[in-house]
Formats: C-alpha cells, structure tokens, sequence
C-alpha cells in the first residue's frame, strides 16, 4: 500500500470517527425521534447535549442536559444519565433500554409539580408536590413491571374530592414475585388513611384501605365518606379500587 494510500485511509478514518464522536443531536432527534415527543433549542452531540424543553404524553420539562453511560453497555443496555426541571423542582434518574424493549430507570430522584401531570394521571386541577426516590423502576410496554422505592406527596389538592389541601400521603414500593406492591398511608392529612396497592403482571392493579375522618376532616368531605357505605367499629370506610392498565 502506497504511503498516499495510507494517508487517505487514515484521513477517511478519522473523519468517520469524528462524525461518530460529535453526531450532532439535532440530527439524531430528527431521525429517531419517538411519535407524540418533542425536544426544542437542542445542543450538543447523542453522547452529551442539552435541550432546552421537551415535552411527551402531556408531560413538560425543561433545561434537559444528558450524558451518555458507556459502562452501561457491560450489562446489556444503552443508558444515558438524564437531568430536567418540571416547571419547579427537578429529576434526575439513569435511564437505560435493553435490546428487546425493556426500559430500566435507576437512581429516579425528583420534586415535581403533580400540576405538571394533570394531563397525564387524567385528574382535572390536582394540585401539589411529588417527591420520588426510585432507586428501581422497569418498564415493559410502556407499564411498571418491577419498582423499589418511596413516593411522598405533600399538599394534595384533588377538586373533585374537595376543593381544600387534603395533606400528605406516603407509598413504600417494592416488587414481590412478579407483583409491585405499595403500601400507602397519610401524612399528616385530614384524613387517616392505609392501603395496599397492587400491580400484577397481567396490568390489573387493586387497591384496598381503610379511610377513616379525622377533627380536621372538612364537612363536604366527611358527607363524601357516608358513600362508601357503613364504617367499621372503628369509624373506618373500606375505600377498594381495581382497573387494569
């Protein structure tokens, strides 16, 4: 091979490599963006970048910075560590995808606005903050299959309940067999509050608790518990919700 040769080959080499190293974002978004997403003011390259909001399925964020995770790759997944501003408060979570599909977030932290979420959870005006520490969350087909974790909400406001805060409430998550189970109790609300919450693998979840009014409990409130039937000796309505995802 003559030294033209080489020189030609080492410089179409090192071309390629630099397209690898600094492909743009802007151009991968275009080309691989996701039905129903949107990513605007981006900057960088696919292995770091900035965006300067995105939204997806009703969900608003902005100031997006990623980071690509090569060491991922050892455990079969392509992985970036994501961070964001949701209105107020922040996220910040690893989020990886396995060759077939599966989604793997780790380390989820954030405080968001569940005013953020209305459109997402389908609960018109709810008002109040989440603050999420997910060390374990997996995702197949778009739904939980495996979590871990605690999820605190302080100042829920739900109009439909009634139109005061009804306080906090707290969920210990954690995955049993195929099942994610949450236990869910309040914090300081105006009323007493402890369930279970279950999500199988066939996408049917079921909650069961016992709500029972407190001092604090407003008047609308209480004339809303008389619906869920007769309490039990000790003053507690039995509250039971099922569905399927």
């Amino acid at each position: 091979m003559t030294d033209r040769r080489r020189l030609i080959l080492a410089g179409a080499a090192a071309f390629v490599a630099g397209l690898i190293i600094l492909f743009p974002a802007r151009v991968a978004w275009h080309w691989f963006a996701p039905p129903g997403a949107a990513l605007g003011g981006i900057e960088g390259s696919v292995w770091r970048g900035s965006a300067r909001e995105a939204s997806t399925n009703g969900l608003y964020v902005r100031d997006v910075a990623w980071r690509w995770l090569p060491g991922r790759l050892f455990t079969g997944r392509w992985a970036y560590r994501i961070e964001a501003v949701p209105g107020s408060g922040f996220i910040n979570l690893d989020i990886g995808v396995s060759p077939g599909g599966t989604v793997y977030l780790q380390d989820l932290r954030g405080s968001v606005p569940l005013a953020v979420l209305e459109s997402l959870v389908g609960v018109p005006g709810i008002q109040g903050t989440a603050n999420v520490n997910m060390p374990t969350l997996r995702l197949a087909g778009g739904v939980p299959v495996a979590a871990a974790g605690t999820i605190e909400v302080s100042g829920l406001v739900v109009p439909l309940v009634a139109p005061a805060a009804l306080g906090g409430y707290r969920a210990e998550v954690q995955t049993k067999e195929d099942t994610i189970v949450a236990s869910v109790q309040d914090d300081g609300a105006v009323v007493d509050l402890a369930g279970r919450l279950q999500l199988g693998p066939d996408r049917d979840y079921d909650f069961l608790g016992y709500v029972a009014p407190t001092d604090s409990t407003p008047p609308p409130l209480l004339q809303q518990l008389r619906y869920l039937g007769t309490p039990n000796d000790r003053g507690q309505y039995e509250l039971r919700l099922s569905g399927r995802l």
